[in-house]
């Protein structure tokens, strides 16, 4: 018989690692671990539950990539072996998804738990994307963020419409995480950065406004914009349009709208990972309607 793999120590050394680096990890059964973190959930100590978090997303994505393995590739896991890591990854899966379901669980545990298992290289997408969906995560706009991030950490041009849709979001968190996954497709071809700096255009132009449906540039003149709601999502939505055009910078959404406009059927330079923004920390709003009144001296 070969023996289940009991940690991620236990995992490198199977797979060959160096011993010493294996052994320095702490030697821990799964099934121990999730029993501490059910019972800090049931006795709502989430702080506790929470800090388990990375460790279960650890052992969870370890026994992913296991079974992800080939035979006859040495990672590759003999079939008593792999029906006990197959189980073990699901009783973790279990285990989290309970407390993402619960409409009473804790936001920061259930954020903790998107966002470290959502980005999980193998099999993190396909959590997110589930995730997504559960009325607890969509409840608050920071967990509903986290799983928006999560799926656009993978960089899936097949969740590109996805990440579009939540641009439309009234929240502020949601959309600047849909911005910043949308930034990250800066590598893809022309045609597809076009269509997501549209979008993205529009959504700073509809940010803080009643406005919900058009197109760049179709702005009513008499619609009122809470500048807060504007200002809060104006940098996340600059610094993805920069990446995704190459550098170009414009700080007002109607000039963003001009630009886009005059340029959308042009070519394009590549677009690029990496670019300063040029911002401030100074909010939009209108000057004082009377100089401030000195005091006595």
């Amino acid at each position: 018989m070969h023996r289940v793999f009991r940690s991620t120590a236990a995992l490198a050394l199977a797979w060959g690692a160096p011993v010493g680096a294996a052994a320095a990890a702490p030697v821990t059964d799964v099934a121990e671990q999730l029993a501490a973190f059910e019972v800090a959930v049931a006795e709502k100590k989430y702080d506790v539950a929470e800090a388990q978090v990375a460790a279960l997303a650890a052992e969870y994505a370890s026994r992913t990539e296991a079974l992800a393995a080939k035979s006859p590739a040495p990672e590759a896991l003999a079939a008593d072996a792999r029906a006990a890591a197959e189980a073990e990854r699901r009783r973790i899966e279990e285990a989290v998804e309970r407390v993402l379901k619960s409409p009473r669980g804790a936001a920061n545990l259930q954020q903790a738990i998107v966002t470290r298992f959502g980005r999980t290289r193998l099999d993190g997408e396909r959590l997110a994307l589930r995730w997504l969906k559960l009325e607890p995560v969509q409840e608050i706009a920071e967990t509903l963020a986290a799983a928006v991030s999560a799926v656009g950490a993978h960089r899936d041009p097949k969740q590109v419409d996805l990440l579009l849709a939540h641009l439309r979001n009234r929240e502020s968190p949601v959309i600047n995480a849909a911005a910043e996954a949308l930034g990250g497709y800066f590598g893809e071809k022309e045609a597809v950065r076009k269509k997501i700096v549209g979008a993205l255009v529009l959504a700073y132009e509809s940010a803080g406004s009643a406005r919900k449906e058009g197109t760049p540039g179709q702005v009513n003149p008499r619609a009122v914009t809470d500048l807060d709601a504007r200002f809060a999502v104006r940098d996340a939505l600059m610094l993805a349009l920069a990446r995704l055009t190459g550098g170009v910078q414009h700080r007002s959404a109607e000039d963003w709208a001009q630009w886009y406009r005059a340029n959308k059927d042009r070519p394009w330079r590549d677009g690029v990972d990496h670019v300063d923004i040029k911002s401030s920390n100074v909010k939009f709003g209108p000057a004082p309607t009377e100089p401030p009144k000195k005091g006595k001296e």
